[in-house]
């Protein structure tokens, strides 16, 4: 649905948006979180609007790209945000009654996965940008992608040292040899992050 005389040009986008943003709200702090049995409507919310997601190519034709910023005001970015938080939120409510290597679920997993195979930046920038958090969601996972990205093309392997630059250092020896590559590779190319 776009409404073409509304004189603010909005679009469906804005409304998927909004959701990632209602559903992050209301997942990211667990002292103001709204009730846990709603996760699976939030869930299912995140699910039928998914599909959608896709390249706003206007935002990314600069080539000074405030990699966070583009993640924070990206129809995509939000959204991703949103099925993180809920994961979080999730995976720690979970998690004090039941132990898990694996605290998100595989739908939700797809979607990320989905989001390299679009284009989508942002997917890459939100890996890096919260690295530690995927961490605890999935070890195994963001450590694959890790290492899956010591070869990744210019523009999205940027993409994800924007994030990451943004986020925590290293925590540990483990997760710093992991990383080595990578800052390596934007040293050796004398890249700005």
């Amino acid at each position: 649905l776009v409404l073409t005389d509304d004189g603010f040009g909005a679009k469906q986008s804005w409304v998927f948006g909004a959701i990632g943003r209602l559903i992050s709200e209301g997942t990211r702090n667990d002292n103001n979180a709204f009730d846990y049995e709603f996760l699976p409507m939030a869930k299912k919310i995140i699910l039928d609007v998914a599909p959608y997601l896709q390249i706003e190519e206007r935002r990314h034709q600069s080539d000074n790209i405030d990699y966070p910023a583009l993640s924070l005001n990206s129809t995509p970015g939000q959204l991703l945000r949103g099925a993180l938080d809920y994961s979080l939120r999730k995976g720690r409510v979970e998690a004090k009654s039941i132990s898990m290597e694996v605290k998100w679920e595989p739908e939700i997993k797809e979607i990320f996965n989905s989001t390299f195979s679009k284009g989508i930046i942002e997917g890459y920038i939100l890996i890096g940008m919260y690295f530690q958090q995927f961490y605890f969601l999935d070890k195994e996972w963001v450590e694959s992608k890790t290492r899956e990205y010591y070869i990744l093309d210019e523009k999205n392997w940027l993409a994800f040292m924007g994030g990451l630059s943004f986020s925590a250092p290293a925590w540990n020896r483990d997760v710093y040899q992991l990383l080595y590559p990578h800052y390596n590779r934007a040293l050796e190319n004398n890249v700005a992050i």
